[in-house]
């Protein structure tokens, strides 16, 4: 099997070698082939100048492996544009000047019965309307790899048609159920026309001036107290277009009430959401926001597709409240209003501003008022157990106080300078002290020890 391939390609090499170096394919044994064979050629029947047309090069046998022909045509009337091959691999076609020669590259694929071979294509060049041009493949000679047959000639022709109308005028345009203003005219695109709230559409009727050009007509339905655009498009033979617009006005329902429904249907904060939650019958809404946010976007719509809606809010939100004002318009004019009202956090620097200050004394003690040190007594008794004094009052809960260890170098509160002894036994200060200690964020359970050994100080004085 190898050699005979091996074979098969060295005849194809020299064959190709053949045909090249001789320009002559197959001249021996014409008599001899076992089949006979036909060319064909096929192309447009009409063409008009600057038309790309193209020719196909049909063959028709039994084992064709191979195939030469000239190419003829006018250099007059035609502009060669190229060749290409219709026929599957592996064969192979070759265009040198006018002359073709096209094979089976592996003796593996013969033509059997009719097959499209090549495709030539020209430009048609300034001629003449009605001029008659043909093309034909002359010499045609087909082989089987070891006997070849003349095919003869195949040629086609064509006749130079006119050049494709540009006319896209119309000739007509009628409307039957109403008045075109102005009065229709080819060169005149726009119209007008009222017709009576019965009419729904409009009776169009137009006509091309050419007659081979295409008219389309878009005619939608008609809306009441509305304008709509009726387009008639109308395209030349060449393509070119244009196109002629008819507006059609429908007069209002004379028996027509207005709606009053001036209800909105849905109301929408981005990225926030209403409180209460949307409610057609509730007309006041409160969105908080943070201080960050500057702007906010609401958007609202209308229950009846006759209504309109409209938000009216200012640009920039201040701190605090902001009113959003809603309205909804009805078809008859009725108007309902709609409340949102933005609350927007201050900022956190002035939130602390403003309570800071509610915390300090309006008053400091002045500096004299402080006792000075006293000597530490010498502790030449001990107090009996019995004598210790309790803390009865009782103290706020320590949760809401701030650490033990809070400082007391920034309080204005000094727990030794108000403290003395009333009728009952009873220090008085005590509670004032736990509230300037609960003021200033001095946590309970410190207050109440200092506090206890101050008692404890007084009385070992005693």
């Amino acid at each position: 099997m190898k050699k005979h391939l091996y074979t098969i390609k060295i005849v194809t090499l020299i064959t190709a070698v053949f045909f090249a170096v001789s320009g002559i394919f197959f001249t021996a044994r014409v008599d001899s082939l076992a089949a006979s064979a036909t060319a064909k050629l096929t192309g447009p029947s009409t063409a008009r100048v600057g038309d790309t047309v193209t020719f196909v090069l049909k063959l028709n046998g039994n084992g064709i492996q191979g195939a030469e022909a000239t190419l003829e045509y006018s250099n007059a009337q035609l502009e060669y544009m190229s060749m290409s091959k219709k026929i599957a691999n592996p064969w192979m076609a070759e265009l040198s000047g006018n002359r073709l020669v096209a094979y089976d590259n592996e003796f593996s694929s013969p033509i059997n019965g009719e097959k499209d071979l090549i495709a030539v294509s020209f430009k048609v060049k300034s001629v003449s309307v009605g001029t008659e041009i043909r093309v034909s493949f002359k010499e045609i000679i087909v082989s089987d790899g070891m006997q070849d047959i003349s095919a003869e000639t195949a040629s086609a022709s064509f006749t130079v048609a006119p050049p494709l109308s540009s006319d896209n005028s119309l000739a007509l345009l009628t409307v039957g159920n109403g008045t075109l203003s102005p009065a229709f005219s080819a060169g005149t695109y726009k119209y007008t026309v009222k017709v009576p709230h019965e009419v729904t559409k409009l009776d169009v009727k137009a006509s091309a001036s050419h007659g081979n050009a295409k008219v389309e007509i878009n005619n939608p339905d008609l809306i009441s107290e509305k304008t709509v655009d009726i387009t008639i498009k109308v395209t030349a033979e060449n393509g070119a277009v244009k196109t002629y617009t008819v507006s059609a006005y429908r007069e209002k329902d004379l028996n027509y009430v207005p709606s009053g429904n001036c209800n909105l249907a849905g109301i929408t904060a981005t990225g926030y959401r209403l409180s209460p939650l949307f409610d057609g019958a509730l007309t006041e809404y409160v969105i908080w926001v943070p201080y960050e946010t500057e702007k906010i976007e609401i958007r609202a719509w209308a229950e009846h597709d006759k209504a309109s809606a409209s938000v009216i809010k200012a640009d920039l939100l201040k701190v605090g409240d902001n009113e959003v004002k809603i309205k909804c318009t009805a078809e008859n004019g009725k108007e309902k209003l709609y409340t949102i009202t933005v609350k927007r956090a201050a900022a956190h620097q002035e939130v602390e501003a403003t309570i800071k200050p509610t915390l300090v004394p309006t008053a400091t003690p002045a500096p004299t008022e402080t006792p000075a040190p006293t000597a530490t007594p010498v502790p030449t008794e001990t107090p009996a157990p019995t004598e210790t004094f309790a803390i009865t009052e009782t103290l706020a809960p320590t949760a809401t106080l701030a650490p033990a260890d809070t400082d007391f170098a920034d309080c204005t509160c000094r727990p030794s300078e108000n403290i003395q002894e009333n009728s009952g036994g009873r220090e008085i200060g005590v509670i004032d002290m736990v509230i300037c200690g609960i003021i200033c964020g001095v946590a309970a359970a410190a207050v109440s020890a200092l506090i206890t050994a101050l008692i404890l100080k007084k009385k070992m004085e005693r």
